[in-house]
């Protein structure tokens, strides 16, 4: 070893775990990087990826509370505020436009075929603004939809409309989980146009990456108290990453739904891909401590079996 050698490995090791992708490390750079508690470059959106992917056609615990309706009913036995469910699980053939009441695909994301029924005659497509004039309208925009494979499914429900301040749509508030721990979170002014507010887990704001040509704003954030509850709902999900969708009511936060996977993801830039990553292996780490111990998951496996 040449003289100096051994005071230049800690600099070299660092180097190496930040530009090197684990894949490309030999056992013998590891053990010396682990050894130094570096950490190496973690990617979230490639650990959603693989977990998905390597599945081999397992139904992954957090999937299971993909469609709405599976997802409210864990919600109600976790004692969240839900809106009260009219019609679920129904082709949209049998769909009734009730005044005050909120249309959904059971088992699609975000605000993707959402309609906010005002009334039998003013019915708004909340995605694109879009306003319809009655069934007729209504109907033959959604059996084009179907006809191009936009909807995986022709399952709907349809549930009370809960309204924002002043009456108005409601603000998104979205909780990005990994078991226990807040990554970031997005509240969102959908009506008339798109608005982004994202901050992290201690009240940052944070740019958004994936909504770039959005119009930024600054809400009222969320308390404590929220953040709290979202990080409980989490530990009571076998799962070390979900979003947790809630709307901004009046009097406190509404349970909307849950997202297994976020639309988020190859969109983060290197670092925050980097800080999400570690979050999700750590929320592995901890989640399978809590397994082997024997935690019993009960509400879980209660709903969703």
């Amino acid at each position: 070893m040449f003289e100096g050698q051994k005071s230049l490995e800690p600099k070299v090791d660092r180097l190496t775990a930040k530009h090197l992708t684990p894949c490309r490390l030999t056992d013998y750079l590891h053990q010396r990087i682990r050894k130094r508690d570096i950490n190496l470059q973690a990617s979230f959106a490639s650990a959603v990826f693989l977990r998905t992917n390597y599945s081999f056609g397992l139904e992954l615990p957090e999937m299971k509370l993909n469609e709405k309706p599976a997802g409210k009913k864990f919600a109600v036995a976790l004692g969240l505020c839900t809106p009260e469910t009219f019609l679920e699980d129904i082709p949209f053939s049998k769909v009734e436009l009730i005044a005050g009441s909120v249309i959904k695909p059971v088992d699609e994301y975000s605000v993707r075929g959402v309609f906010v029924v005002k009334s039998e005659y003013d019915i708004l497509e909340l995605a694109t603004g879009r306003s319809f004039n009655g069934r007729e309208q209504l109907d033959a925009h959604i059996a084009a939809l179907l006809k191009n494979g936009f909807f995986r499914k022709d399952k709907w429900m349809v549930e009370q409309l809960i309204a924002g301040k002043d009456g108005g749509i409601p603000l998104d508030v979205k909780f990005n989980v990994f078991y226990g721990k807040v990554g970031w979170i997005e509240v969102i002014d959908r009506y008339p146009d798109e608005k982004f507010h994202i901050i992290d887990g201690s009240g940052n704001r944070i740019l958004s990456e994936v909504n770039k040509s959005a119009e930024q704003f600054v809400s009222e954030g969320v308390t404590k108290e929220e953040m709290a509850l979202a990080e409980q709902v989490s530990l009571q999900i076998p799962a070390p990453y979900i979003r947790i969708d809630f709307l901004r009511a009046p009097d406190g936060l509404c349970f909307c739904e849950f997202t297994p996977r976020t639309g988020a993801l190859g969109f983060h830039n290197r670092k925050r891909d980097h800080k999400y990553g570690k979050m999700f292996h750590d929320a592995e780490a901890r989640l399978a401590a809590d397994l082997i111990a024997g935690k019993p998951f009960n509400v879980f496996n209660e709903t969703t079996t």
